[in-house]
């Protein structure tokens, strides 16, 4: 489901921005605000991931300006990350005799990309353009690691990556260091400043950055969202609703009457529905835009509509709301997220994306059981029993009543060749859980085998009678 927040936003604007009829190419001087409207378009382009689009808007700049600098940086970037190494080499050629510096040359020239990395760039990029930039990033890592080229690429890598709260933290670090290893090329700044603003503890500093480019739209643009988040969270009073469900958040400090409170009332006492409808009401008329986000958040967590509640819960804290109650929130809702697109990949029968899904819901909680069970039972479905084991065993450990946990421990180890190990796995699975196991046919099954395959051959045929 497609994300909503500041970053697409700011995309989604600039591309819409750039659809004015422009004068014929041909009209066009090297130095024509229609130049530059061109190269801020292909600008938004690659940032959204369309890479072969803004080849061809900056390869219209070079129609009209065939000496343009950014153009053709860019394009010698963009084609070789997609695989065009010829062309790549002919806009080098051209930078070189522009008289580009040997440092721009050489970082151009170690760009290299298979053909068929442009097919996974083209995935990835439509998983962004979704919202989903987990699996953007999947596509992204397994290209390029923790450490992409240098160019729109690394651009593209780093702003998908910093669309997920948890992963920001990584690629400000990595455009911090591409800000500073080429301090000419303000894409990396720019990048970096947007980014930064997304969290009000570095907004400050991402709007000091982007205030530097007072000429360029994206970063004018960008300053202008964060400078109108301050203003909303100046604004807005201390939030006190600040539980993760059960139970339910507490009203805040707001007047009796507005529509904030009574919608925090009515979650309270669980009409959901007006709850919703108070708190869109305040975001309408009221200036407490980061608790009336919290509530909507609120709202779509008690209706286990997780995909939402994160888009809400993310929308209150760049509104400023830090409240730990919603911080808490917004983890446990991530979690749930997670735990659904796993079980989604499952229904699609595609193991490789639940289990690295599960192991993104157990790197949120360790300790859960349920994402130990399910993560367990991926690995064994996957036909890797072994791998399984440790974590089936934890499940069973944190919840001994778990029937899913105890019987995917006892497959996995039947199936592994732990024949002792599946028949006292068996025997200690809780009474009420064993008579549940006992109308199973595939666990008496396995359990008559094992008896068999220890020894215990009148117990195995009383399995079997009865599994027949």
């Amino acid at each position: 489901m497609a994300k909503i927040n500041p970053q697409m936003i700011g995309r989604m604007l600039l591309v819409s921005a750039c659809t004015m009829i422009l004068p014929p190419v041909a009209a066009w001087g090297a130095d024509s605000p229609a130049i530059r409207i061109l190269l801020d378009r292909a600008k938004a382009q690659a940032q959204s991931g369309h890479l072969d689009i803004a080849a061809s808007t900056w390869k219209q700049v070079l129609v009209s300006d065939p000496s343009n600098m950014e153009a053709l940086r860019n394009l010698a970037s963009v084609e070789a990350q997609l695989g065009h190494q010829q062309e790549s080499d002919g806009y080098i050629q051209r930078l070189k005799k522009l008289g580009a510096s040997s440092t721009e040359i050489g970082q151009l020239q170690g760009m290299r990309a298979r053909p068929a990395d442009a097919d996974l760039l083209k995935q990835a990029a439509s998983l962004s353009k979704a919202g989903q930039y987990s699996q953007a990033m999947e596509i992204y890592r397994k290209l390029y690691g923790n450490n992409p080229p240098a160019g729109q690429i690394a651009l593209v890598y780093y702003d998908t990556e910093a669309a997920t709260p948890s992963e920001r933290s990584h690629a400000i670090e990595g455009l911090r260091k591409l800000a500073q290893q080429f301090p000419a090329d303000e894409r990396y700044s720019i990048t970096l400043g947007r980014v930064l603003t997304y969290d009000a503890a570095t907004r400050q500093e991402g709007i000091a950055i982007l205030q530097r480019y007072p000429s360029d739209a994206a970063a004018q643009s960008a300053l202008k969202q964060a400078v109108q988040w301050n203003q909303r969270a100046q604004a807005a009073p201390s939030v006190t609703a600040a539980a993760a469900l059960p139970p339910g958040p507490r009203t805040p400090a707001a007047p009796a009457t507005s529509e904030l409170a009574s919608g925090f009332r009515s979650l309270n006492s669980g009409n959901l529905s007006s709850a919703e409808q108070h708190f869109r009401a305040s975001l309408a008329r009221e200036s407490t835009h980061g608790q009336a986000y919290a509530g909507l958040g609120f709202v779509n967590m008690r209706q286990q509509n997780f995909d939402q509640a994160v888009q809400q819960f993310e929308r209150a804290r760049a509104e400023g709301d830090r409240d730990p109650g919603v911080s808490q929130a917004l983890e446990t809702s991530r979690f749930w997220q997670t735990m659904g697109k796993a079980q989604s990949s499952l229904n699609a029968n595609d193991n490789d994306t639940a289990i690295a899904q599960y192991q993104n819901a157990l790197a949120m909680k360790p300790d859960n059981a349920d994402a130990l069970t399910a993560f367990g039972g991926t690995l064994l479905r996957a036909s890797r029993p072994n791998d399984a084991i440790p974590y089936l065993q934890r499940a069973v450990r944190l919840d001994a009543k778990s029937l899913p946990a105890w019987r995917a421990l006892f497959l996995s180890q039947s199936q592994a060749g732990q024949q002792a190990d599946a028949v006292k796995t068996a025997e200690l699975t809780p009474a009420e859980l064993r008579t549940k196991l006992e109308s199973d046919v595939e666990f008496l099954g396995a359990l008559a085998t094992d008896y068999a395959a220890v020894g215990q051959q009148a117990q195995s045929d009383r399995i079997l009678k009865r599994a027949l």
